[in-house]
């Protein structure tokens, strides 16, 4: 779920009434207790930071008026760190100061995204991630790869590249 609570002004992608009608009234006690509109980026296991959040942040932002300051009410397991850079970009084009609220948390690529606030603030149960890139897979799977994992795999090989034949 992607939205943005103003005083008058609740908007979310996707729009599902009954999402809408439950958050709406706790985003917009949050922006009033924040005394600034939330931007709410929720992302759930299946989803993760894309192309399509950049657009709809793009859509979203304008919104944002004269306010010139956000809280960003972020909770994701991350995703493409070039859709998160282009996604902090569009924010601060648009706001001089940007905070950043992780609930639960915020991993890899939504990491980066927090890197970019002038204040981050974790929940009790919040948890910043890993900086781990995801990359196209070389075998043309459609599960990204991490290039750490392949470095760690190569830093094994050198430490100890007679290991299993020693045990035999």
């Amino acid at each position: 779920m992607l939205g943005i609570a103003m005083e008058t002004l609740p908007v979310f992608r996707p729009n599902a009434s009954e999402v809408s009608e439950r958050v709406t009234p706790l985003l917009l006690e949050l922006a009033a207790l924040r005394g600034r509109p939330i931007l709410c980026f929720y992302q759930d296991h299946g989803e993760s930071i894309d192309e399509e959040c950049l657009g709809h942040v793009r859509e979203m932002v304008p919104l944002l008026n004269e306010q010139r300051q956000v809280s960003v009410l972020l909770d994701s397991p991350g995703g493409d760190i070039d859709c998160a850079y282009r996604i902090l970009n569009a924010i601060r084009r648009h706001v001089d100061d940007m905070e950043v609220l992780v609930p639960r948390w915020a991993k890899s690529a939504a990491t980066f995204l927090c890197l970019g606030a002038d204040k981050v603030f974790l929940g009790s149960e919040g948890e910043l991630g890993p900086l781990d890139p995801q990359l196209p897979n070389p075998s043309g799977s459609f599960r990204p790869v991490s290039p750490l994992e392949t470095f760690q795999a190569l830093e094994q090989l050198r430490a100890y590249p007679l290991a299993p034949c020693m045990q035999w």
